[in-house]
């Protein structure tokens, strides 16, 4: 996986070979999970949300 420069990471579902860190389902459905390891206490609250709203096209 390729950081971003803030720190944080983006990835892509579905979008081809060129987009970065493209995770390829091969046009099955699939899950998005996150796990954490020695978790502070704000991941622990549930106040930490690694998911931010997203809009997602479907290639046709």
């Amino acid at each position: 996986m390729k950081k971003n420069s803030d720190g944080t990471y983006t990835v892509h579902f579905n979008c081809g070979k060129d987009a970065l860190n493209n995770i390829s389902s091969t046009d099955r459905d699939y899950n998005y999970i996150v796990r954490t390891y020695g978790a502070s206490d704000m991941v622990k609250s549930g106040e930490w949300n690694p998911v931010k709203p997203t809009v997602v096209l479907k290639k046709q």
